[in-house]
């Protein structure tokens, strides 16, 4: 129900440049950007959110790479900023610092399975799966 206010945009304005824009709509406020981001496919991004999906917390900095492939793309992120100091719940929590997204397109469906790791030795394992239609 929460992720049904927060709006995703993707958009490929030239072969190796990705867009993503992150908007939050609530039924008191307009629409308030959390993330816009022109990044570089190919190449490690630097990305540091305006805002925090969770109100009050502060906003993740991180580095992306993405990848095409056949039928869509994947996306590799480590989070930079991920510290007690700046989320202190993470010294309970042990939050993941490294995260995998594959995005598949058939038909008028994209699926994003996501993956997640504590560390760079560590394997990826499955946190979720989410799936749209146009």
């Amino acid at each position: 129900m929460a992720l049904k206010s927060f709006t995703f945009e993707f958009s490929n304005p030239q072969s190796n440049i990705l867009e993503s824009k992150i908007t939050k709509s609530s039924f008191f406020s307009g629409q308030e950007t959390i993330a816009e981001e022109r990044s570089i496919i190919g190449m490690n991004n630097k990305v540091v959110w305006e805002k925090n999906i969770i109100e009050g917390s502060t906003p993740p900095e991180m580095t992306s790479f993405y990848q095409c492939i056949s039928n869509g793309m994947v996306e590799y992120i480590s989070w930079d900023n991920l510290s007690v100091e700046n989320y202190p719940d993470h010294a309970k929590v042990d939050y993941p610092r490294y995260f995998k997204s594959e995005y598949t397109v058939l038909g008028n469906k994209i699926t994003r399975q996501m993956y997640a790791k504590k560390n760079t030795n560590g394997a990826f394992a499955p946190i979720a799966k989410i799936t749209c239609k146009k």
